[in-house]
């Protein structure tokens, strides 16, 4: 694999491009490399194949980027978009009108008072009329059809009013009363269905005075969906919603239901553990997403799945089992996988070297031009 890559890395050098055919799946794409000087905690991508990162840096490719930057395409930064945060990014979204939505720690944007929360424009400055000012950390942000927006973390109260952990904004950013679910503790994710229902994850184990222990479900109206209860035993870091209606979580915990599961578990419909369903990853699972061939990207900080070494990065096929072709080994912890239209995978995380290659925080996958994101 190596001499590979060192040819790949030549003929990057060379050409400026690798031939598509000569791509191997996990591979890390060497001229890719923005030169991010801190942690990349989240990525995602836009229409136009431009690339959102955002994190705890300050600098991207030698230039000044406090906690936000965008890509171009082809890795280079994008020096027309320049937000400011002054404080650590955790959560990107493009919402259905092209404008951005951050979350994190930040309590400034662009010199403007915006605590962590805050959406910007398509150019990246400050749409100033969007201002939740929410109390503390912001980990989950999500878009529902109808414009609003949930948001998870650790925060207590949204403009003056308490709302612990789970909340829901309207469209410009004014709290929706309607929506008070009581939680325990900490969200850590937030995933909607496409029939409104809510599912989250985090550190709680009560929601609405009802025992539920690190996994939820809410119906659109912030009652607890009784029904749903997969029942982890630590938390749950990561969810997804898989195109076929089944539940994606990923986390530190070690059973779901009674039934050992390590760190990352697949739920039917209905709560209930998919049984088929074993990756046995050995560290905690931090991101996932699934391809349209059903296969799963995972990320986090695991060296072992299924008991085969796979650092930190690991690809499933659609049963649960390991993908042996896939392995990209990343040095340290990965955050955020994100898929682009062409196949291809940005990772961002802790990490300073992917495959072999220096590539500090952020890095590009190859992969199969068949195998784009579904959206989970």
């Amino acid at each position: 694999m190596q001499s590979m890559l060192r040819t790949l890395f030549i003929a990057v050098l060379i050409h400026g491009s690798v031939n598509p055919a000569l791509a191997v799946p996990g591979e890390v794409e060497p001229g890719f490399n923005p030169l991010v000087n801190g942690e990349v905690a989240s990525a995602t991508l836009q229409p136009d194949g431009r690339i959102l990162i955002g994190g705890a840096f300050t600098t991207v490719g030698g230039v000044t980027r406090n906690r936000i930057a965008r890509l171009n395409a082809d890795g280079t930064l994008d020096t027309g978009f320049n937000p400011n945060a002054n404080a650590d990014v955790r959560g990107l979204m493009v919402q259905a009108n092209g404008k951005i939505l951050i979350s994190g720690q930040f309590t400034a944007v662009g010199g403007v008072t915006h605590n962590r929360i805050a959406r910007l424009n398509t150019d990246g400055t400050l749409d100033t009329g969007f201002n939740p000012n929410v109390s503390d950390w912001i980990h989950s942000i999500a878009e529902q059809a109808d414009g609003k927006i949930v948001i998870g973390g650790e925060f207590w109260t949204v403009n003056g009013v308490t709302h612990k952990y789970l909340a829901r904004l309207n469209a410009d950013g004014t709290l929706d009363n309607s929506f008070n679910p009581t939680i325990s503790d900490w969200v850590r994710n937030t995933q909607l269905q496409a029939d409104g229902k809510i599912v989250i994850g985090g550190e709680f184990w009560t929601v609405n005075g009802v025992a539920r222990y690190y996994s939820a479900r809410l119906n659109p109206n912030g009652t607890l969906d009784t029904g749903f209860n997969p029942n982890a035993n630590n938390s749950v870091r990561s969810t997804a919603i898989q195109a076929d209606g089944k539940i994606l979580i990923g986390g530190d915990f070690t059973t779901v239901g009674g039934v050992v599961r390590n760190r990352i578990a697949c739920l039917n419909g209905d709560g209930t553990l998919d049984t088929g369903f074993d990756p046995n990853a050995g560290g905690s699972v931090r991101s996932m997403v699934q391809q349209v061939n059903g296969k799963l990207v995972i990320g986090g900080n695991f060296t072992t799945m299924g008991g085969v070494t796979r650092n930190r990065i690991a690809r499933l096929n659609a049963d649960g089992s390991l993908d042996t072709s896939f392995n990209p080994n990343a040095s340290d912890w990965i955050r955020s996988v994100a898929l682009q239209a062409d196949g291809k995978i940005v990772i961002g995380g802790f990490f300073f070297n992917v495959g072999g290659f220096s590539h500090n925080y952020v890095a590009r996958l190859d992969n199969d031009a068949a195998t784009q994101t579904l959206g989970v």
